[in-house]
């Protein structure tokens, strides 16, 4: 290391401390020479300088050879693959060399005592983990990689790779934009050294997909790129949700604003209104009881939504008639059919058995069946209620020749708050959660919804429930 004195240095030490000491000697011979005409005396200080020199010469030669040996086997024994092992001595002595020596010994030590330093603080961070820290880092969900500043990947975790379908080790030393996915541009990322937060759709029509790449420069003391940290993310869940939010408050607002307004209208004539007979007074008290239920139910579903979203969604399960359940569902959906002029079938086994279920939710969730298909069905259409049994379960189908569902919406429709956007769909009130409510009560009795449908021919959903299972 450049830092070490070496063997040239001290040999010239050596060779000065020689030298002052022979012309320390001849100053005085000389002097004694130039001041006495006294031939003893001259011979007296010539022998005494001479034995002087040399005396001292004896002395100080070997101290200075001492040293230099101590510091010289001290440098044979720096180890060369592990720096910080290497402990030092000082050495005696106030020359240039020994006074470096010295100095770099200090350091050295301040080295040593900074890195045991830095093992104890790695050893409290990580020393109880069950990995190392790449396998912490490969456990994350959220991809990591980083690169230098000419965006060559210096190393990626397994979650970064699975985004960009490869595999970690076939990342290293590649371009970051290669092996990116291709709906991210990394020209947004270029001629700056601030950190960016950027979100790219990457949906194809059929599979919706959103990424987000972040990306935090690591700089130099001088503010220039050494590094940079990029961290990429599938916020697909989250888009759907905040989706999912917006139309829950679109529909909310839709069936709250409603029947509010038709309650104030019908009361505001009724109190101001003195000549209404009373076959109108029973009209307006009926459409206010009518609007008052549709708020009452729309509240039931947000309860039933929060309770599924809590886990507290519980079944009350007895012994259960299901011909007798079916029977009052269907009086009970009837008259919305009428109002419409379908053409209702209800297709029943000539036995039904007794099933162990919860009576008022799964007669709430073939309503939510029979009355989504009233209201997609245009009038005098079809809606055919369908009901077999097996000795350990039995089918409910529901079929009707409404509008139908689009094939790209099909995996969304148990979702909450879901609402197509077909236009025709639009422009009929609804929350969104009577499939979600449905499909959660077929869960909790180990049942199942299906749904095959067809654009503008209709749609058929088939509840399955087991036989004889409590909640």
């Amino acid at each position: 290391m450049a830092l070490f004195p070496n063997s040239p240095q001290l040999s010239r030490q050596l060779v000065i401390n020689f030298t002052i000491i022979v012309a320390a000697a001849l100053v005085i011979v000389t002097g004694v020479f130039v001041l006495t005409d006294s031939v003893p005396i001259r011979v007296s200080a010539a022998g005494f300088a001479l034995l002087a020199s040399s005396g001292l010469c004896a002395f100080a030669l070997p101290a200075t050879l001492k040293q230099d040996q101590a510091i010289r086997s001290q440098l044979a024994a720096f180890p060369v693959e592990d720096e910080a092992c290497w402990n030092p001595e000082p050495v005696m002595g106030i020359s240039p060399a020994e006074l470096g020596w010295n100095r770099l010994v200090e350091t050295a030590r301040c080295w040593r005592v900074l890195s045991e330093l830095e093992q104890r603080v790695d050893q409290s961070l990580f020393g109880n983990m069950p990995q190392s820290f790449s396998g912490v880092l490969n456990a994350l969900s959220e991809g990591l990689a980083v690169t230098d500043r000419d965006y060559q990947i210096l190393s990626a975790n397994c979650a970064f790779a699975s985004i960009c379908g490869r595999e970690p080790n076939e990342l290293v030393g590649q371009p970051l934009d290669e092996v990116l996915p291709d709906a991210i541009d990394i020209e947004e990322f270029l001629g700056s050294t601030r950190p960016m937060m950027v979100d790219f759709d990457q949906s194809d029509g059929t599979i919706q997909q959103f990424l987000q790449l972040c990306r935090r420069p690591q700089l130099s003391p001088e503010g220039e790129i050494v590094g940079l940290v990029w961290l990429l993310r599938d916020v697909t869940q989250q888009h759907l949700a905040e989706e999912a939010r917006e139309q829950f408050v679109a529909a909310a607002t839709h069936e709250l604003r409603t029947p509010l307004a038709n309650i104030r209208a019908y009361a505001e004539t009724l109190a101001t209104r003195e000549n209404i007979d009373r076959e109108q007074q029973k009209r307006f008290f009926n459409t206010i009881q009518g609007e008052a239920a549709r708020l009452g139910r729309f509240i039931d579903d947000l309860l039933d939504v929060s309770r599924m979203q809590a886990g507290s969604l519980s079944l009350d399960t007895h012994e259960t008639d299901i011909g007798r359940l079916i029977n009052e569902t269907v009086e009970k959906i009837r008259p919305t059919m009428e109002a419409k002029q379908l053409d209702f079938r209800v297709e029943l086994p000539s036995k039904l058995p007794i099933a162990v279920v919860d009576k008022g939710k799964i007669s709430a969730a073939l309503v939510n069946l029979l009355g989504n298909a009233a209201k997609y069905t245009p009038e005098s259409g079809r809606v055919s209620l369908r009901v077999s049994c097996s000795a350990h379960r039995i089918e409910l189908a529901v079929t009707d020749t409404g509008i139908g569902i689009a094939e790209t919406e099909l995996p969304n429709i148990f979702g909450r708050f879901f609402r197509s956007e077909d236009d025709r769909v639009q422009e009929i009130s609804g929350s969104g959660l009577g499939l979600t409510f449905t499909q959660e009560v077929a869960r909790l009795h180990g049942g199942d919804v299906k749904v095959e449908s067809e654009l503008h021919k209709g749609s058929t959903f088939c509840l399955t429930l087991p036989i004889g299972t409590g909640g």
